[in-house]
C-alpha cells in the first residue's frame, strides 16, 4: 500500500514537472514578443522624432558650448571676418613728399631788373609796373643815381608849368601839351645843364613830342655857357629831355641815364 501511494506521488510530481516545463517556453516567448514590441515602438518613435527634427532643419546634436573656431560659426558655417585695417591702403611713395599733398606751383621767373653802371639794381626796379605808373620824382631819382655823377648840393628838382616849358628847354616857339613835367638842374645860370621829364596823355604822340624837343631846343639858352649835346627820348607816355655841356655832365653819365631810362 505504501509503495502504491509512493508511486502515485511520484507520478503526480512527474506530471507537475512536465506541466511546468511545457509552460516555461511559452512564457519566455511571450516575454520576448512583448520586449520586441516595446523595442519596435521605441525605435519607430525615435525614427519618427528624427524625421520630424530633420524636416524642421534641426539636428539631434546638442549646441557646442566651446567657442567656435576662427572663421566658423557655432554650427560650423563660415562667418565673415572683418577686413584688415591695412586693406585698401596704398604704399606711400618714397621720399619726403607727404601723402595727399600737392606740388607747389613753380613761380614764374622775374624779369631782370634794370641795373646801374656799377652792376647794382636800379632803385626804380623794385617798384614794378610800367614807367607810366611810376612817379616822375621816382624816375628822376633813379636816373641821377644811375649816372654816377656828383652834381652837387645846388642841383635840385622843380615842377615845370606849361607856360614855362619853352623857357626851360630853350624853345621859344614850344607849343606841346603835357599832363605834368619835372625838371632837374643847378640853381645858377653859369652851368649848362637841364634835364626834364614830361608825362603825356594817353592820346598824345610821345615820339613826335620828343622829336620836336630834340630838333628845336636851343643849346645856347644860357647865353654865357652852351651845351654840347641835346637829346630827347620817349618811353611809353613819358619823355626824357637832356641838354648839357661835357663839363657839367660827362658822356659816361648821360649815356648811363639814357640807358636807365630806356630800361624802365
Amino acid at each position: 500500500m505504501k509503495k502504491l501511494i509512493s508511486l502515485l506521488l511520484a507520478c503526480a510530481l512527474l506530471l507537475a514537472l512536465t506541466a511546468c516545463a511545457s509552460k516555461a517556453p511559452s512564457g519566455s516567448d511571450s516575454s520576448t514578443e512583448s520586449s520586441s514590441e516595446i523595442s519596435s515602438e521605441v525605435t519607430s518613435s525615435g525614427d519618427a522624432s528624427q524625421e520630424d527634427a530633420e524636416s524642421s532643419g534641426e539636428t539631434g546634436t546638442p549646441p557646442i558650448d566651446a567657442p567656435a573656431a576662427e572663421g566658423l560659426g557655432p554650427a560650423g558655417d563660415v562667418t565673415p571676418t572683418e577686413p584688415s585695417s591695412d586693406a585698401g591702403q596704398t604704399e606711400k611713395p618714397s621720399g619726403n613728399t607727404n601723402s595727399g599733398s600737392t606740388a607747389k606751383p613753380v613761380e614764374p621767373q622775374k624779369p631782370d631788373e634794370p641795373q646801374k653802371p656799377d652792376g647794382s639794381a636800379s632803385s626804380s626796379g623794385s617798384q614794378g609796373g610800367t614807367i607810366d605808373e611810376l612817379a616822375l620824382d621816382s624816375i628822376l631819382t633813379s636816373l641821377v643815381d644811375a649816372s654816377g655823377a656828383e652834381f652837387g648840393s645846388f642841383y635840385s628838382s622843380y615842377a615845370v608849368a606849361p607856360a614855362d616849358a619853352g623857357f626851360t628847354v630853350g624853345y621859344d616857339g614850344f607849343s606841346g601839351t603835357f599832363d605834368e613835367a619835372l625838371a632837374y638842374g643847378p640853381a645858377i645860370g653859369s652851368i649848362a645843364f637841364v634835364m626834364v621829364l614830361f608825362r603825356l596823355g594817353e592820346d598824345q604822340d610821345a615820339a613826335a613830342f620828343a622829336e620836336d624837343l630834340r630838333t628845336n631846343a636851343n643849346p645856347a639858352k644860357w647865353v654865357c655857357v652852351q651845351a654840347d649835346f641835346v637829346d630827347a627820348e620817349a618811353n611809353g607816355q613819358t619823355v626824357l629831355f637832356l641838354m648839357a655841356s661835357s663839363e657839367a655832365c660827362p658822356e659816361s653819365a648821360r649815356t648811363a641815364m639814357l640807358t636807365a631810362f630806356r630800361a624802365l
